[in-house]
Order: C-alpha cells, then structure tokens, then sequence
C-alpha cells in the first residue's frame, strides 16, 4: 500500500502477498484459514480444514534491492529493526537477506528462537547463531542472568525432553540481536565527530 502524494512525509507502507525465503520461487505450502507455515510445521496437520496453497517467494534482498526502487520510491538505505517470525523458516529468511547483512544495513533483529521449529526445516540452531555472530550481531536474552557462549545457549533448549520433546512446541523464545558496527550519531560510545555512513565520499572514513 503506497501513500498519496498528500501523504509524502508520513512514512509508507508496503503489503507484499508473498512468503518469505531465501530466492524468489514458487512453492505449497500448507494453510488454514488462521495460520500458514513455509515450514509446513507437523502440528499443521491434524485439523480437517487444512489445505495447500501455492504461492510465491521472495526475499528481502529482493524487496530492497529490486522489488521497491522498481516501484519508483528507493528504500531507506537502513533496517533500525528487522523483526521475523517466519515458523521456523528463519534461516531461510536469513539467507534471502545476506546482502542487507553483509552491507551491514540492519541494525537490530528480532527473531523467536525454537529449535524445535528450527530442526523441521533442517536448520542447526547454533548454526544460525553463529552465522549471525558472522555478520557481527550480538543477541541478547532475557531469560539468562549472564553471558552464554553459543553452545551453553543453544543446549538450554535441546539438552532434554523438557525442553525439546519429541512432539508438541517445546521451549521458545524471543532474541534481541544488535549490529556490533551499527553506533547511531548520538549513541553515547560513538566516536566524536563521527560522520553519517555511508560517507559521501567513498574515500572518507570514520573518525
């Protein structure tokens, strides 16, 4: 939904009529009439009125880099917050959003994170913790009350059947990652006189 031109200024919304992912595709995937998964999760399955659906795919790497400058109103250049709750398909939409990571234009990043969901499509959650680590995020929880390495993490939630049973959801939530690189202007630990990036001038650098 694009805004009027008496609405420039207000911000803009966009609905996109796609699943989410890591290229641009088509796929089925199943449905109800409250609730769809990519991952096509197995709890999926039980009720009667369940259908697949074919849809298409896309990415955000699409989305920014192709799909809204087409359109004629070019993205902002940054994320301040990416939030994802995509069912277990949270790798895939990592994987569709490499290029934003790697130009380091997220800032933070919200994610569930659920092993349980994460291994119906194949993922290794410490894995995907380390291939955020890669692109210098830092997660946070707020259910720990000290700094985890990545393994002690990911095995509060798979070391039992307490955490991670053999059917039903198992224990879940929230992360809060933040970019490492990402200092806004008026970030207390920004170095003095740092320049809004990216610099004008490919040649400068950060004081």
């Amino acid at each position: 939904v694009a805004p009027t031109e008496n609405e420039e200024g207000l911000g803009h919304t966009y609905i996109i009529g796609a699943a989410l992912g890591e290229r641009v595709r088509g796929l089925n995937m199943t449905t109800r009439y409250d609730y769809s998964s990519v991952a096509d999760q197995g709890y999926l399955k039980g009720p009667k009125d369940m259908k697949k659906e074919e849809v298409g795919m896309t990415s955000l790497d699409e989305i920014f880099g192709r799909y809204l400058a087409a359109s004629g109103r070019a993205p902002a250049h940054a994320i301040d917050v990416l939030k994802l709750d995509v069912e277990g398909y949270e790798m895939g939409a990592l994987r569709g959003a490499e290029q934003l990571l790697a130009e380091g234009r997220v800032h933070y990043l919200i994610l569930e994170f659920h092993p349980g969901m994460l291994g119906s499509t194949g993922t290794n959650p410490l894995g995907m913790l380390n291939f955020l680590r890669h692109y210098c995020f830092l997660c946070h929880s707020l259910k720990i009350d000290r700094p985890f390495t990545l393994e002690e993490f990911v095995a509060r939630y798979t070391e039992s059947v307490d955490v991670l049973p053999v059917q039903g959801l198992g224990a879940i939530e929230d992360l809060v990652c933040q970019n490492l690189a990402y200092r806004p202007p008026s970030h207390p630990l920004s170095p003095r006189g740092q320049r809004e990036w990216p610099p004008e001038d490919p040649e400068a650098s950060l004081d």
